[in-house]
C-alpha cells in the first residue's frame, strides 16, 4: 500500500470517530430511547385521569416535585374538592365558612323579582371603600348577620347594585336597628346584602325591608324588570342567642 492510500485510510477512519460513527437500532441511544419511551403515551391508560394527582410526585406542569412540596399541594386540592359553585349548595364552604347555622327567616316573590331573608352568627366582612376593603367586625353585643338575596325570579340570577335598606321594632314599636345592608359575596351565600345588628332583649320584633330597583345595566328582554320599589314585612323571634321566625 502506496504512502498516500495509507493517509487516506487513516483519515476516513478518524472522520468516522468525530461523527459518532456507532449505529443504534433505534436511531438514538439507549438512554435516549428510555427518556423518549417513559414521555411516549401509547393509550389514555398511560395518562392519569384530569383532576388527580400522579404517584410520581409531578405537578401539573410535568416537573418533578421538590421533597415536600406535593403534600402541600395534595392538601390545598383537598381543600377545593367537592364544590359544585352553586350558591348555598354547601354549608361547609372552601374558605372554611360554615354556613349550618343559617335559617330562612322569609321567602317573598313579586312579579319579577325573588326575595330571600336569612339570619346566621355575627360575621366578620369587609366593606368596599375606593381601592381597598374595611374590615366590619361584629360587636360582642351585636345578635346577628342578617342576609337579603334578590334574584331575577324567572332564572334565579343573582342582581347586584341594589338598595336595600332594614329597620327592626320591638314590641312597643321602638326602633332596635336602621341601617343598609352591605352588598357582599361568600362562597356559602353568593351575592346578598347583609349587615350585622344588635336586638337588645329577647323577644318578638318586626323587620321591615326597602328593596330599591337595582341600578345595573341590562339587556332589552329586562329593560323593564325589577324597576319598582318593593317592601317586605317580616316577624321574627329572638330568644337571646338566636333570631327564628315568628
Amino acid at each position: 500500500m502506496t504512502r498516500p492510500m495509507i493517509l487516506t485510510a487513516l483519515l476516513a477512519l478518524a472522520l468516522s470517530g468525530c461523527a459518532g460513527g456507532t449505529i443504534y437500532e433505534a436511531g438514538m441511544p439507549p438512554a435516549e430511547q428510555a427518556a423518549a419511551g417513559g414521555h411516549a403515551h401509547g393509550g389514555q391508560d398511560d395518562q392519569a385521569p384530569t383532576g388527580t394527582h400522579d404517584d410520581g410526585g409531578h405537578g401539573a406542569d410535568g416537573t418533578a416535585a421538590a421533597d415536600g412540596d406535593a403534600p402541600a399541594q395534595d392538601a390545598a386540592d383537598d381543600s377545593h374538592a367537592g364544590h359544585t359553585g352553586a350558591a348555598g349548595s354547601d354549608a361547609h364552604a372552601a374558605d372554611g365558612e360554615d354556613m349550618s347555622d343559617m335559617v330562612t327567616l322569609a321567602e317573598s316573590e313579586t312579579e319579577d323579582l325573588a326575595i330571600e331573608l336569612h339570619a346566621m352568627p355575627p360575621e366578620l366582612f369587609y366593606v368596599s371603600e375606593g381601592d381597598d376593603f374595611r374590615p366590619q367586625r361584629p360587636s360582642p353585643k351585636d345578635s346577628a348577620h342578617l342576609m337579603v338575596s334578590l334574584s331575577d325570579k324567572a332564572s334565579g340570577v343573582r342582581l347586584p347594585e341594589a338598595t336595600v335598606t332594614i329597620r327592626i321594632t320591638d314590641a312597643t314599636g321602638a326602633t332596635a336597628f336602621e341601617g343598609p345592608l352591605y352588598p357582599m359575596v361568600g362562597r356559602g351565600m353568593g351575592l346578598h346584602y347583609g349587615e350585622n345588628v344588635q336586638l337588645a332583649d329577647a323577644g318578638k320584633y318586626l323587620v321591615e325591608l326597602v328593596i330599591g330597583p337595582p341600578r345595573v345595566g341590562r339587556h332589552q328582554a329586562v329593560q323593564n324588570a325589577w324597576n319598582k320599589t318593593t317592601r317586605i314585612e317580616q316577624a321574627i323571634q329572638f330568644d337571646g342567642k338566636a333570631i327564628q321566625a315568628d
